[in-house]
């Protein structure tokens, strides 16, 4: 599921992204509108960029971008000890 909020030239978008285990987790991303096509980073995910032709061609590739940056991030803490914790 996408949801669109409209801010100038820069559109944030708010996408649920399955992950293993059964569980979606949302990812806000800035989308940029420019004469190439379009760029769509994820702030949340430093350095976690892609982009498309078309905006629904750019936020399928984020999804892909997302997936692969969070694969890369859980081989890297292999045999960490990690905890959850909530934030309001």
């Amino acid at each position: 599921m996408v949801l669109m909020e409209f801010q100038g030239s820069l559109i944030n978008v708010i996408i649920r992204l399955e992950i293993r285990g059964g569980f979606m987790m949302k990812y806000r991303i800035a989308l940029y509108y420019s004469d190439e096509g379009y760029s769509v980073s994820v702030p949340g995910l430093p350095g976690c960029w892609s982009q498309g032709a078309t905006e629904e061609e750019a936020i399928e590739n984020i999804k892909i971008a997302i997936s692969e940056y969070n694969n890369v991030v859980e081989e890297q803490l292999k045999g960490k000890e990690i905890r959850e914790i909530e934030v309001m």
